[in-house]
């Protein structure tokens, strides 16, 4: 890397960890003009928000609880999205809770890829279908999301259309790229196979991945499935807003999972946790809590996810153990760019810290 760009790049995440760190401050702060000059003002009581978190348990165990049981949830997803040949779910299982590990604890994004790279090594499948594979199960999550949110807006007569329609817009052009890798991927790998066999191979092995739910009947289950994890997640999201007094907390609670859903779709830069606190408290107001009660449920319930992720990983790690070593060995070799995305292996190549949890 060039100074140049290196010094450019030294810029952009200054600002993505600035622009976080307001966002987290804006949920316990609001601006104001006072006397001719602008001013910060506590949206409510600090030392009483301080003293009343513990009481907070009621629904944060619970909740963690839920969190938990995701990887579990999601690997029944990604399970039903792979190729016809089965795979066993502890393998699946392990290499989701891995993934979602790697997602919260090393610099990057990388879940996705890194579940990928761990299933392969535990089936021998190739990296490219893994990967598919597990991006059309995000995808089909992210589809139940954006149905259980537009249901949820239009219960509580949000007025919620336009979002709606543009988390629809996302979803059908994500998945419009996803059939097009099916339908066309397999003659530009061999067109790229002389001069770019690696390349090649990645994107043969990408759209066998995703031509597994041709069948119908596999794609029904698979959508049926991929419902799960966001029932699961609403539901989760449900128990603040119902100790809040929130009216119909469970429509709230697929409000509040769209939003962040969305929110994390960012680029991997240290902005994830402000997107993160700044939707989850908006949303809760908009829902009908109050300020303090919305900068508990952002503070805590991107805590326990991210707490509750970690330690289900690192379960697995102990199980797996010398499975992350090696993905982890290829992560760091990445950031040396070997290879497309990655080393050799098609590890990917780590970038910068996110902190919005999966």
């Amino acid at each position: 890397m060039s100074q140049r760009g290196g010094a450019g790049r030294g810029v952009v995440l200054a600002a993505a960890a600035a622009g976080g760190a307001v966002l987290v401050g804006l949920v316990f702060f609001r601006p104001e003009w006072r006397g001719g000059a602008p001013a910060l003002v506590p949206r409510f009581d600090l030392a009483a928000f301080a003293r009343e978190l513990p009481a907070q348990a009621r629904w944060l165990v619970p909740f963690a609880g839920i969190t938990a049981a995701l990887p579990a949830l999601r690997a029944l997803v990604w399970r039903a999205a792979l190729a016809p040949a089965r795979v066993r779910w502890p393998d699946a299982y392990h290499a989701t809770a891995l993934g979602a590990l790697v997602h919260n604890a090393v610099p990057g994004k990388l879940g996705p890829a890194a579940a990928a790279a761990l299933l392969a090594r535990f089936t021998g499948r190739p990296f490219g279908a893994a990967l598919s594979s597990q991006l059309v199960a995000k995808l089909l999550e992210l589809a139940a999301v954006v149905a259980l949110g537009a249901a949820a807006a239009a219960a509580r007569g949000g007025g919620a259309g336009g979002a709606a329609l543009a988390g629809a817009a996302a979803v059908g052009t994500l998945a419009a790229g996803a059939v097009a890798l099916a339908r066309l991927g397999p003659a530009a790998a061999r067109r790229l196979a002389p001069r770019h066999p690696r390349w090649a191979g990645l994107l043969a092995a990408g759209a066998e991945g995703i031509r597994g739910l041709a069948a119908p009947g596999r794609l029904s289950r698979a959508l049926a499935l991929g419902a799960l994890p966001p029932l699961a997640a609403a539901a989760a999201y449900a128990l603040p807003l119902a100790a809040f007094g929130v009216a119909t907390p469970l429509a709230g609670g697929a409000v509040i999972l769209a939003l962040v859903t969305f929110g994390q779709l960012t680029p991997g830069l240290p902005v994830g946790t402000g997107v993160y606190y700044a939707l989850a408290a908006l949303g809760a107001r908009r829902l009908g809590a109050g300020p303090a009660d919305a900068a508990a449920l952002a503070v805590l319930t991107h805590a326990a996810t991210v707490l509750t992720l970690l330690a289900v990983g690192a379960a697995s790690a102990a199980v797996r153990r010398d499975a992350l070593r090696e993905v982890l060995r290829r992560a760091r070799a990445g950031r040396r760019g070997a290879g497309p995305g990655g080393d050799e292996a098609g590890a990917p190549v780590a970038g910068r810290r996110s902190r919005a949890p999966t």
